[in-house]
């Protein structure tokens, strides 16, 4: 599917244009819908838009006023299976939509949307004692370490539900929530941990997290769609993740009134603090006196516009009116035409989502910058163009007023020859931002498009490596199904020879060793647990006695020179993980992932006063080297997730400096690892072998995981800048230590 769009600023007449292009469409017999976010803004549309043209087409509008609010959707199915005929135009609200199961003779009508769909929601329940009116139904299908999909057991109960036809009051509070489960065109997440903790009596939240699917503008036919930055939206991003391609359509700009906005030069913004605006931070202490930062920023307003009377918004937790006479805007300003005789505007909200959704959001490939623009960047454009700068022919001078210097600088790109300056405000814990590399791309937005093309690819290519593992043998030869009865047909568990993919793992007699002493055996996970069972009730008198594992097939022979290395792997199978020297205890991690199955057992020096212990996770199918890494940074993830520190990379240990610590052995996470077998503490006493099996857990699936860990996804990065003399090339020094680390041979002291 090919989605058309255009992209121009508001106040350029979009709306107009799409009424003009759908009476043309209407005239030479076709059949539009027109798609807009509120009724008042269809009501508006077709008095002043469309009702003005001598000799428009038909029309019919369909939303709670003008047919029921109740039967919206079935009065649309209904006349849809017999419309008049010829050439017509509908009007539907976004919000219809996704709401019509079945629509009769779809193919027939063209779709033209004003304004961005909202394609996200997060909707978040405190239900300790009554979560079961909803979870009774459910289930859920783990797609990665953070994250599950869920399903219905009962879509008929759970639809039922949402409707309330009976207007039971505890119902009406899941009403929206149970209408999103039940609709098939959004896709619907829950934080693993949260949602078992809930079922288990030990936790109070339940939270969705809920995608719309491109399914819901599919097999029209065609599909248009106008907004303001539309590359920035949610939908734009979150659609293009998906594979769908958008074109621009330059044929709709060419009846706009303007295309970029042309008095850019009139504009001044001004803005507080560089650090990103939020709820928390709005709400935090920021003076020297103590003042909190939104009352330092309602005197900033003051003291910047004087007497001017301007336009302002809030988050509507601030009701009092710290403004006077001058106009509040509505949180949703689409449409308001107004204001055009206003000039300045303070735009105060702190609009981000929590951050349980931030995080989910991550997890589908948008960036918390990504977020940001989609959401408060957008949200603060809209309600600045109430204003004079939504007409061209003004030339008075504007100014507006932000919180913070990310949304200055989205405005000011906007704007072109607008300026920025930074309001005399004394915030305590402000500091200047450091210059950056010099600019790659001409936009964020133009930088983020790169950059999601660069990790589709990564991916694709990521789960293709995947698949090609699935369907041949290690000699890349014959299917492992097709070849089962020509592997070795002795019961042992260790088969000494290098032949297929039932081998999960490496044995070692020692960690020098450079040629294995065999192969593990894959018989299921059954099978791999009772061999683990076995090792653990062995005692060794010094650790170093014990043979070591490591989850890489090697093939010895497959690179001349080398034995062991990265380029020695055939594939991986399974996840060995090691804690030591952390705060996270050995019977509290498997609670972090309530979907895996996995063993957990002491390690040859665990105590009980200082945990030293082992995970071993089966995975459903073999994995690359780099699939293998991104299993492992998901585990990282959810580790920093549950509010434990990792040291992954600096940038996640400055994040979560002063967290307890994790006690992932960072150093492991190399495909070509080496692990002890299991075996008894050295202490006996202190040992333990813990299998967790039980329903819901299963196996690591990785090929989900990774199509739903774009955010850990690891692309090459553009060739930098050319560096300074003497400047340190991080890139060369990052490659050599891992060519370092991954070497089997390496200088006696350092062995």
């Amino acid at each position: 599917m090919t989605i058309n769009y255009n992209s121009a600023p508001c106040g350029s007449g979009k709306t107009h244009q799409i009424v003009q292009w759908a009476c043309k469409m209407a005239r030479r017999g076709r059949r539009v819908f027109i798609a807009q976010p509120t009724k008042d803004l269809i009501d508006k549309t077709a008095r002043e838009e469309l009702e003005i043209i001598p000799g428009h087409p038909a029309y019919r509008v369909f939303h709670g006023d003008t047919v029921g609010a109740k039967s919206i959707a079935k009065r649309l199915i209904d006349y849809l299976k017999d419309p008049k005929e010829g050439g017509q135009i509908i009007f539907i609200t976004h919000a219809l939509l996704p709401l019509v199961r079945f629509w009769p003779n779809k193919g027939d009508w063209d779709l033209l949307v004003d304004e961005e769909l909202q394609v996200i929601k997060y909707k978040s329940h405190r239900v300790p004692e009554t979560h079961g009116l909803i979870t009774e139904f459910l289930q859920v299908e783990p797609v990665n370490s953070t994250h599950g999909r869920v399903l219905l057991i009962d879509q008929d109960e759970v639809d039922e539900k949402g409707c309330n036809r009976q207007g039971d009051e505890v119902l009406e509070l899941f009403s929206e929530t149970n209408r999103i489960l039940a609709n098939e065109h959004w896709e619907t997440f829950v934080n693993l941990q949260q949602y078992e903790r809930l079922k288990a009596g030990t936790g109070k939240q339940l939270s969705f997290h809920s995608v719309l699917n491109p399914t819901v503008v599919e097999h029209f036919r065609s599909v248009f769609m106008a907004s303001a930055n539309f590359q920035d939206t949610a939908i734009f991003k979150l659609c293009e993740e998906r594979g769908e391609k958008f074109r621009e359509d330059r044929a709709f700009g060419q009846g706009l009134r303007f295309t970029s906005h042309p008095n850019g030069a009139l504009v001044t913004i001004y803005y507080a603090t560089e650090k990103a605006w939020s709820s928390k931070r709005l709400q935090a202490t920021a003076g020297e006196n103590g003042e909190a930062a939104f009352d330092l920023m309602v005197q900033a307003a003051k003291d910047l516009f004087g007497e001017e009377p301007f336009l302002w918004q809030a988050n509507k937790a601030h009701s009092e009116n710290p403004f006077g006479k001058n106009a509040r805007l509505p949180n949703k300003p689409h449409g308001l035409n107004t204001f055009l005789g206003e000039h300045n505007v303070a735009f105060l909200s702190a609009l981000n989502p929590p951050t349980p959704h931030f995080k989910f959001l991550e997890t589908q490939g948008l960036s918390g910058g990504e977020v940001r623009q989609a959401i408060y960047f957008a949200t603060a454009y809209q309600s600045v163009m109430r204003t004079s700068m939504r007409d061209p022919g003004n030339t008075d001078p504007k100014r507006i007023l932000v919180p913070d210097r990310g949304l200055a600088d989205y405005l000011h790109g906007l704007f072109p020859g607008s300026r920025i300056e930074r309001l005399e405000i004394d915030w305590v814990d402000d500091a200047e931002k450091k210059p950056g590399r010099p600019r790659k791309h001409r936009s964020n937005s133009e930088k983020a498009a790169a950059q999601r093309g660069r990790d589709r690819e990564k991916r694709l290519a990521l789960l293709n490596d995947l698949f090609l593992l699935g369907s041949q043998d290690a000699d890349g030869v014959i299917s492992c199904a097709n070849r089962e009865q020509l592997s070795d047909e002795n019961s042992n568990i260790i088969t000494t020879c290098f032949v297929t993919q039932v081998t999960a793992g490496t044995i070692y007699r020692a960690k020098q060793s450079s040629w294995p002493e065999g192969y593990l055996r894959y018989l299921g996970e059954d099978h791999l647990e009772r061999f683990l069972r076995v090792c653990h009730r062995k005692s060794w008198q010094i650790k170093e006695d014990n043979y070591h594992i490591s989850p890489s097939v090697f093939d010895p022979n497959k690179v001349a020179a080398t034995f062991r290395a990265t380029d020695n792997i055939v594939f991986l199978r399974n996840v060995w993980l090691d804690f030591e020297n952390g705060d996270l205890s050995p019977h509290e991690l498997p609670h972090l992932f309530p979907h895996l199955r996995m063993v957990v057992t002491n390690s040859f020096q665990h105590t009980a006063n200082k945990p030293r212990f082992r995970v071993v996770i089966p995975t459903t199918q073999t994995m690359t080297p780099y699939a293998y890494s991104i299993i492992y940074e998901g585990i990282a993830y959810k580790l920093e997730d549950a509010g434990y520190k990792t040291d992954r990379d600096k940038r996640s240990k400055a994040r979560n400096e002063g967290k307890p610590k994790s006690g992932l052995d960072w150093s492991k996470a190399a495909p070509t690892s080496l692990f002890y077998l299991p075996c008894q503490a050295e202490i006996p006493s202190h040992s333990f072998f813990e299998v967790y099996s039980d329903a819901p857990r299963i196996a690591l699936d990785p090929t989900s995981w990774i199509e739903h860990s774009g955010h850990l996804i690891k692309v090459e990065e553009e060739r930098p800048t050319p560096r300074e003399e003497g400047q340190l090339n991080q890139v060369a020094v990052d490659t050599a230590v891992l060519k370092w680390r991954n070497a089997t041979q390496k200088p006696s002291h350092l062995k």
